[in-house]
């Protein structure tokens, strides 16, 4: 298990943030002083990065507003999905490390 932390700007904000990879490395987990923690896809990542500006728009706040014990995690959505980009909150304890 990598605990490193990492250095990047927060993909949704901008700001100076860091990470770590979890999930077998297949994702990264953030901590952004603007808009706490939460996990992203590698891809959902990229998408995010060349998508729309209004798609980033709702999530700072999503990922601040996280019910207790949960952390927002953005992924990409099924191929056939009219939305790209999926998000939800999901139990601390059933994160992967």
């Amino acid at each position: 298990m990598q605990k490193d932390t990492h250095q990047q700007r927060c993909p949704l904000c901008t700001n100076p943030a860091e990470y770590r990879l979890v999930h077998h490395k297949k994702a990264k987990h953030f901590y952004c002083t603007n808009c706490g923690q939460f996990q992203i896809s590698p891809a959902a990542e990229k998408l995010l990065e060349k998508g729309p500006s209004h798609w980033k728009m709702n999530l700072p706040k999503l990922a601040r507003d996280h019910p207790y014990g949960h952390t927002l995690v953005i992924a990409l959505a099924e191929e056939n999905d009219p939305v790209p980009l999926l998000h939800k909150y999901v139990k601390n304890s059933e994160l992967s490390e």
